[in-house]
C-alpha cells in the first residue's frame, strides 16, 4: 500500500497560503473543519472507556485561532 508524496508546509507558509484565499472560501473551510472536529470528538467520546466518565466528559472540540 503506497501513499502519494506528503508535503509539509511550515506554519508561516501555510498561514500565508490560507491568507491569500477569498474570505468566502475561508469561511467554508472554517465551517467544514469545525464540523469535522465535532464528529471526531464524538467518535472519541464513544470509544473512550467509561470507568468514571471523566475522560469521556473532557473530550471536546475547541477552536484554535491564530493571528497572522
Amino acid at each position: 500500500m503506497g501513499f502519494g508524496p506528503i508535503v509539509v508546509l511550515a506554519n508561516d507558509d501555510f498561514q500565508r497560503q490560507i491568507g491569500q484565499l477569498p474570505i468566502k472560501l475561508k469561511r467554508q473551510l472554517a465551517t467544514t473543519i469545525a464540523q469535522d472536529a465535532d464528529k471526531l470528538a464524538s467518535a472519541i467520546k464513544a470509544a473512550a472507556p467509561i470507568r468514571t466518565g471523566a475522560m469521556r466528559d473532557n473530550v471536546r472540540a475547541r477552536a484554535v485561532l491564530s493571528s497572522p
